[in-house]
């Protein structure tokens, strides 16, 4: 997946500027990277939140355990919006 990412680079970020996510969640370890990489090729800053998590068809995570995992790599989340509506979602989980 890294060499596809490497000879799409431009589209990549191409597509990512034009969704204009504020933030990215990789379902699979690596890719934080490999979208980190597709950033350093094109000599651009990182201007948006990502995190990386477990991808949801992991067999070993319980599902429970998996929605928990989420909330603490959300609770890292730089959030520049609403806060008090980012904790209400946090704390109904």
């Amino acid at each position: 997946m890294k060499n596809y990412a490497i000879d799409y680079n431009k589209k990549i970020l191409s597509e990512i500027e034009i969704i204009n996510p504020k933030l990215i969640v990789c379902c699979g370890k690596g890719l934080k990277e490999i979208i980190e990489t597709v950033y350093k090729l094109n000599e651009k800053q990182m201007n948006r939140q990502i995190i990386e998590i477990y991808h949801p068809s992991y067999y070993f995570i319980k599902e429970n355990n998996y929605y928990k995992l989420f909330i603490e790599q959300a609770k890292n989340i730089n959030w520049t919006c609403n806060t008090n509506e980012v904790n209400r979602i946090i704390n109904e989980s």
